[in-house]
């Protein structure tokens, strides 16, 4: 249960993140602050489309699966503990 706990707190940080990104990355911000992707050069005013939520899930269910796996292994391994002798 711990496990599966410290991999949603990584995934909503994550998320959190990836949200900053996105709301700077369609705002003016982003060309002022010379972040590639911003002004006008990709099609004028066009707003955040459903494709791009999906791929930003997609990636975040990635992540969780891979730590999920590292933290499974890493406690299987710490279990195999060599015996006395």
């Amino acid at each position: 249960m711990r496990i599966i706990g410290r991999t949603l707190i990584i995934l909503a940080a994550a998320l959190a993140v990836a949200g900053v990104v996105w709301a700077l990355a369609g705002s003016g911000s982003a060309a002022a602050s010379g972040m590639p992707g911003g002004g006008m050069e990709h099609g004028g005013d066009q707003g955040a489309s459903l494709f791009g939520a999906i791929e930003v899930l997609k990636n975040l269910v990635v992540v969780g699966v891979i730590v999920g796996l590292t933290s499974l292994a890493s406690r299987l391994k710490s279990r195999r503990r060599p015996a006395a002798a």
